[in-house]
């Protein structure tokens, strides 16, 4: 079912592009997961860490990325953003999650989901 529009034709175009494409990701990417090894040197030698997950960033079907998930230096839960979006692919609202469990959550206006 095709979308029915009701914003200008730049805006449009602004929206004719997904997350994925625009992080250069190809075919029916659902997530990707960014993982850092924090080194550091001890005595003058360089000590390797294991990798631990820097963030995670997930997509839907269509292509927006629908939240973002960002962790410590030692690997754990810091912060979650989830995202919506309305029928035309603008972004409404951005929920956090911070790993207290505390939830902040805040609405766009036209401009902000332009920009987004």
């Amino acid at each position: 079912m095709p979308h029915k529009f009701k914003h200008s034709i730049q805006l449009a175009g602004a929206c004719a592009y997904s997350d994925r494409e625009k992080e250069k990701l190809k075919g029916l990417v659902k997530s990707v997961v960014e993982k850092k090894r924090n080194n550091r040197i001890e005595n003058g030698r360089l000590i390797e860490t294991e990798p631990v997950t820097n963030s995670i960033k997930i997509y839907d079907l269509e292509g927006n990325k629908v939240e973002d998930q960002f962790y410590s230096v030692e690997g754990e839960f810091a912060i979650k953003f989830v995202y919506s979006f309305d029928e035309n692919r603008l972004a409404q609202s951005q929920k956090q999650v911070f790993s207290t469990g505390t939830i902040q959550e805040s609405t766009f206006n036209l401009e902000q989901s332009i920009n987004f």
